[in-house]
């Protein structure tokens, strides 16, 4: 990896880091202030499954499905799965990869992620470094897992 590129994402790292007892503290904060709803209210709220999101996205973005799990690099019978099955949740790194294929912006990413119970968090590194490729729009995923695996994560594995 460049060494420029290095530095950039460490300064982006050292900008948006997020340490867990601080995040923590705003959580509490943030559900005194708010609350909690009811178990009937959050399944009442509850959205579109991830595959219904998926396909809707793959349709918006104009891209076949085989291009899709192609650049996520998953093999077709997940991808058959994920279509086949409605409430299928696929694997954090599959949603995140699938995100990446799709080139999505941050919002949209994490939009995707929430669908299937997941988030990008600003106190994990390495949320933080797959967050600075999307910024800065680029989604291939060689480069992110090499950044991953500079900075002493784990790749996206899927």
């Amino acid at each position: 990896m460049e060494k420029a590129l290095y530095d950039s994402i460490e300064e982006y790292i050292e900008e948006h880091f997020i340490h867990s007892s601080r995040y923590m503290r705003h959580e509490s904060i943030v559900c005194e202030e708010h609350g909690f709803p009811g178990i009937e209210d959050a399944i009442s709220m509850a959205e579109e499954s991830f595959s219904e999101r998926l396909f809707s996205l793959i349709k918006e973005k104009g891209i076949s499905e085989v291009e899709c799990y192609r650049r996520a690099g998953i093999t077709r019978q997940v991808f058959s799965k994920i279509r086949s099955n409605k409430g299928y949740n696929p694997s954090r790194n599959t949603a995140i990869s699938l995100a990446i294929s799709l080139h999505l912006t941050l919002n949209e990413t994490n939009a995707l992620l929430e669908t299937a119970g997941f988030t990008l968090s600003r106190s994990s590194k390495a949320d933080l470094i797959i967050e600075y490729f999307i910024i800065n729009r680029n989604w291939e995923l060689r480069e992110i897992n090499e950044a991953l695996y500079s900075f002493g994560e784990d790749p996206i594995n899927v």
